[in-house]
C-alpha cells in the first residue's frame, strides 16, 4: 500500500545505464517533485554508444558526478550526533 506524500522507491542503477526523461530532470534540477504514476516512463536504456559516450565525458569531469555522489542531495545528512 502506498500513501499519498508518504511512499518512496529508490532505485540505483550503474551510471550511464538509464536517459531520464526531460520532465524529471527538471524538476530534480530545480529540486521539485515529480509526481509518478504506476505504468509511466520516467526515462530509457541507454543504447552502448551512448552509455560510452556519457561516461567519457563524466570521467574528464571527475569523481564529483559518480552515482553516488549525484544521489547524496536527495539524502539528508546529520553533521553531527548529540
Amino acid at each position: 500500500f502506498f500513501a499519498y506524500g508518504g511512499s518512496t522507491i529508490v532505485v540505483v542503477f550503474k551510471a550511464g545505464m538509464v536517459k531520464w526523461d526531460d520532465d524529471l530532470r527538471h524538476n530534480s534540477d530545480n529540486s521539485m517533485e515529480t509526481l509518478v504514476r504506476m505504468g509511466e516512463q520516467i526515462g530509457q536504456q541507454r543504447t552502448n554508444e551512448e552509455r560510452q559516450e556519457y561516461l567519457s565525458n563524466s570521467l574528464n569531469l571527475g569523481k564529483k558526478n559518480s552515482t553516488i555522489t549525484q544521489l547524496f542531495p536527495h539524502f539528508p545528512v546529520m553533521n553531527a550526533i548529540k
